[in-house]
């Protein structure tokens, strides 16, 4: 079968998630700006979607055609639907190459309702769904009943001499610059707000790890739900919430600061009297929290006891930085310490994912990592390539050690990378 995925707003740490999660055996077909198609075996899209935190959107690819998008293939591929209710319609275009010029909202729009009148030829009724965009947000997708009660059809636009399709398309199907798909789960976006919201402690000031790129994160560490997880810098408990979320059973947090501690078992309380998680076995998570600094774990916990390591350590202070060269110097004193800790208690063949912080000085960030990686590779830590190296690549994702999180105003880049470990 094959599936589509819209993707967050960064494409490469949205392929590297979903390079860690997808069965063996699936295969890119295409990627292109911020959609990504696979073939693959037959897919749980819901469950899929709930675990994710990079994508926005996964559906079925319905459809390939050599002749232009209009209403007639678009109902061909809609097939049977219940007629007793009302059928909401939607529709969003996507590009698959640089050279594709889009149809504008008008045209859009026009083959929408050209589509809710053949559909009313054979007496569905029909409400169109349409937005001020070529592409329905997630949002609208979930609240205009679009999935429980109709379908968003996803339009994929490219040439016919297409060369990031052509070498990938299966040699049983011919060459199909165009591309019918169906929306079957859109990225869990009411549930994770209410959970970072309503969450008891919130602390702004002390910096909060988004709960999309926990997720990431902890899909990255690619560790099975029975292993045991620790996030060395607990905080709030953004990680530990979030892996409970998903179904891990074993879990540790520690944190220098007692309030944090105090704080992450709060929030863990409210979430579980609050939210049902998504892989539910019936299992209560087993949390354990500890008041202890990441140099000095070993006295803490048993020796290679820990399955993965999933944190986003301390990135210095919010205010009134010191001289960049004089943090970043402290800052990585604090993280070689804190991965000979990890040596000692890691299981070998284990996993690290490690966000290090840095920070704009000029055109060239300056990286902690830099200063970081030569040391702790002597501990037995080697960084992994994120990105799988068969990906067709018109958006030139290239694979990498790591993977820069961070949005345009921020000071602080997030740069992820996932060690494996070996004595």
């Amino acid at each position: 079968m094959q599936y589509f995925f819209i993707l967050g707003r960064n494409p490469e740490l949205s392929c590297a998630e979903l390079h860690a999660i997808l069965p063996a055996g699936w295969r890119p077909v295409v990627i292109f700006q911020n959609v990504l198609i696979i073939e693959c075996e037959p897919l749980d899209a819901s469950h899929i979607m709930k675990l994710l935190g990079g994508t926005i959107k996964m559906g079925e690819i319905l459809s390939h055609s050599t002749h232009p998008i209009s209403h007639t293939t678009i109902v061909e591929s809609l097939g049977k639907t219940v007629k007793d209710k009302k059928l909401f319609l939607g529709l969003s275009a996507y590009a698959l190459d640089k050279k594709i010029k889009l149809p504008n909202i008008r045209e859009l729009r026009k083959i929408g309702i050209e589509t809710k009148r053949a559909l009313e030829e054979q007496k569905y009724r029909v409400r169109l769904v349409t937005s001020k965009e070529v592409a329905l947000s997630s949002v609208i997708v979930k609240k205009e009943r679009l999935l429980r009660q109709g379908a968003e059809i996803a339009l994929f636009y490219a040439t016919k001499k297409n060369q990031s399709i052509q070498p990938l398309t299966p040699e049983t199907l011919p060459l199909t610059p165009q591309l019918i798909g169906r929306t079957l789960a859109v990225q869990e976006f009411e549930e994770a707000s209410a959970r970072d919201f309503g969450r008891p402690e919130r602390a702004m000031s002390v910096g909060m790890l988004p709960i999309q790129l926990t997720k990431i994160m902890l899909n990255l560490a690619r560790a099975p739900k029975t292993a045991t997880i620790l996030d060395p810098f607990c905080g709030l408990g953004t990680v530990l919430m979030e892996a409970t979320q998903m179904g891990y059973k074993n879990l540790i947090g520690t944190d220098l600061d007692q309030k944090m501690i105090d704080a992450t078992d709060q929030n863990l309380n409210w979430l579980a009297k609050h939210n049902k998680p998504f892989y539910d076995s019936g299992e209560t998570a087993n949390v354990k929290l500890l008041t202890a600094p990441a140099e000095e774990l070993s006295k803490h916990l048993g020796p290679h006891s820990v399955d993965a390591i999933v944190t986003e350590p301390y990135l210095g202070p919010t205010r009134d930085r010191a001289e960049l060269k004089i943090l970043i110097s402290e800052l990585s004193t604090l993280y070689i310490a804190a991965f000979r800790e990890f040596s000692k208690i890691l299981k070998p063949g284990g996993r690290v994912v490690f966000i290090f912080p840095a920070f704009k000085n000029g055109s060239t960030p300056a990286k902690t990592s830099d200063r970081v990686l030569p040391e702790i590779k002597k501990l037995g830590f080697t960084p992994i390539q994120l990105l799988p190296s068969d990906l067709p690549n018109p958006y030139h994702l290239t694979p990498s050690p790591s993977i820069t999180y961070s949005r345009p105003d921020q000071k602080v880049l997030r740069e992820i990378f996932v060690l494996t470990f070996k004595p």
